[in-house]
């Protein structure tokens, strides 16, 4: 499948924005965490797969953690902290980043065009 360089160089952003989350995360024992981690990435490969429905969804996802993230109310071992901008939370402002990372780059042009199924590499011949 043939994707645009633009789409290709967001996506990429995303999966590293992704990367840098697992990296970050400590799972406690018996957590849901792992499960999360793993929904993000089929969720991005549909994305790759040109599926706008799992671009919707990844956004969704993605910008939720990163509104819990940044006021803090969930540390990432998962417990609840409730603590005035997460300021007790070391990894809390790296998983917003990350989060955000992973969403905005689904709002650009290139991947809209991407999920659209518009191919904006090649150009359209004129009509004689």
């Amino acid at each position: 499948m043939q994707i645009a360089p633009d789409a290709r160089r967001w996506l990429s952003v995303s999966a590293a924005s992704l990367a840098l989350e697992v990296l970050c995360r400590v799972y406690a024992p018996g957590r849901y965490g792992p499960g999360w981690t793993l929904l993000s990435l089929l969720l991005l490969a549909l994305v790759w797969r040109r599926s706008p429905a799992a671009r919707a969804v990844l956004f969704v996802l993605a910008m939720t953690g990163g509104l819990i993230y940044s006021v803090g109310f969930i540390d990432p071992s998962g417990s609840p902290t409730f603590s005035a901008a997460g300021l007790d939370v070391p990894y809390a402002w790296a998983f917003a980043l990350s989060f955000l990372g992973q969403a905005l780059p689904l709002l650009t042009p290139a991947v809209r065009d991407h999920v659209q199924k518009r191919d904006v590499a090649a150009p359209v011949p004129a009509a004689a």
